[in-house]
């Protein structure tokens, strides 16, 4: 068994012919440009995912670069094997080291600044069983998410960042992606990005994707999918369900997505889709894609709330391992103000609702551990005391900062602020510091003393 699938892994990398080998540059922008032409398959008999991944990447930074950093976050799991089947440049096998969840590439040539290379790499990812992003479920849904090498994020060498099972632990730069997934012919693919084409065969399809300026991609697939689709201002929208309220899903998104590309700016891609499972998270966000659990209590602002990570989270990115809060609280606190709006009220009762439970919060740890007790909310996924710590602090207590704000200088400056930062910062890897400048810039000079206050912990709720 070994044997064969070391043949099936060098028969994958070895399909460079299937790519067009021409040298193509991508656009400089200053920094380590990356695109990916995936080729991968789903054996649904080994409950494995085959890839063959060509990167290519443009340095338009000041350094040569001797080696590359890869993300195959499954290898972190126990219950998950991986095998690379060999890494190739220019037809030359390359040196690699697979520790956890990181993968090392070591450059025989360098890749000097001002030059490009295309990188490919082969891929044995089995699926285990389970609830989580990448499993499959036990209601048969394959979720499909870094089943392929990402490059870690670049700022004047490589960003590693620790891998986590609290919240989520990722930093990646925008790329491009073209992805051809062939799959067994009765499963329903649900896909980031749109679809470029689908070729069916006797007894499989290929479902290639594209999708530009994405953080990330992934995919879902079940026999079982009910799909219901839109369009909202041109962008395309598709909910893969196993019930029947797929199309009143598909309205209440094409609403938010006028609405929050008139509050916030233009939604940032073509597309939207989400897939419901099993899944063991309220939702988790991919760029133009999100995956949410089918059993979750208020949906509709599961949704929202998966949605607004489009404009923050992937379009303004942020480290999700350092700075978790960055996206979690500011998306949370616009759910409720967006759902203000929607519902013609209930703000104020969903902020004393939140206020309630953090309270109730606060004083059950205290009378654990002491009065003195008093969270920050800027710190790493691993320096909080446990999940439920991360979850009342990052969400509940995240979103009592941005109303204490509103509260000083109202919420127009505030939604103004907000509004400010996404354009300034979309595109980009945004920290706190970023953050407070664009909320002072674009909505109140005083607002950044009154973020920086509650981050000092000197206002506690």
């Amino acid at each position: 068994m070994l044997k064969k699938i070391g043949i099936i892994l060098i028969i994958f990398v070895c399909i460079i012919t299937l790519f067009a080998c021409k040298d193509d540059k991508t656009k400089p922008k200053g920094e380590l440009t990356s695109s990916y032409d995936i080729r991968a398959t789903l054996d649904v008999q080994n409950q494995a995912v085959y890839a063959t991944t060509k990167v290519t990447l443009f340095n338009d930074t000041d350094s040569d670069l001797s080696s590359l950093a890869f993300y195959l976050y499954p290898n972190a799991h126990s219950d998950c094997r991986v095998d690379i089947g060999g890494v190739k440049c220019d037809g030359a096998d390359l040196d690699f080291c697979l520790d956890g969840a990181n993968l090392t590439v070591t450059l025989g040539t360098p890749l000097k600044s001002g030059e490009s290379g295309i990188y490919i790499i082969g891929t044995r990812v089995g699926v285990p069983n389970g609830n989580d992003r990448f499993a499959l479920t036990a209601e048969g849904v394959y979720n499909l998410h870094a089943f392929f090498p990402r490059l870690a994020y670049y700022d004047g060498g490589f960003v590693i960042v620790p891998y986590s099972d609290r919240g989520d632990p990722y930093l990646f730069d925008e790329s491009d992606f073209t992805v051809t997934l062939e799959a067994p012919l009765d499963y329903i693919v649900a896909h980031s990005g749109v679809l470029l084409k689908e070729d069916l065969g006797e007894s499989s399809k290929l479902t290639t994707i594209q999708i530009d300026g994405a953080r990330d991609v992934a995919f879902s697939l079940s026999k079982d999918f009910k799909v219901s689709s839109g369009e909202s201002g041109g962008v395309k929208i598709a909910y893969y369900g196993e019930g029947e309220q797929g199309q009143e899903y598909v309205d209440f998104i094409s609403t938010c997505i006028v609405d929050l590309s008139e509050l916030i700016g233009e939604y940032p891609y073509e597309s939207f889709s989400v897939s419901e499972s099993d899944f063991k998270h309220g939702g988790m966000e991919y760029s133009g894609y999100t995956l949410i659990n089918k059993d979750v209590r208020d949906k509709k602002l599961v949704l929202l709330h998966e949605l607004l990570h489009q404009w923050f989270g992937l379009k303004v990115g942020s480290n999700g391992y350092a700075e978790g809060w960055l996206d979690e609280s500011l998306v949370s606190y616009l759910s409720y103000y967006y759902m203000d709006i929607y519902n013609n009220g209930g703000y104020a009762e969903n902020i004393q609702s939140i206020k309630n439970s953090y309270d109730k919060f606060l004083s059950r740890v205290r009378a654990e551990i002491g009065d003195s007790y008093n969270p920050k909310i800027n710190l790493s996924l691993s320096e909080f005391r446990n999940d439920e710590e991360y979850a009342y602090v990052v969400y509940d207590y995240g979103v009592l900062i941005y109303h204490g704000i509103a509260e000083v200088v109202g919420r127009e400056k505030l939604i103004k602020g907000i509004k400010g930062y996404y354009q300034d910062m979309k595109g980009k890897v945004a920290t706190e510091s970023d953050l407070i400048k664009c909320l002072e810039k674009h909505g109140a000079r005083k607002m950044g003393g009154i973020m920086r206050s509650y981050l000092e912990g000197k206002v506690v709720g």
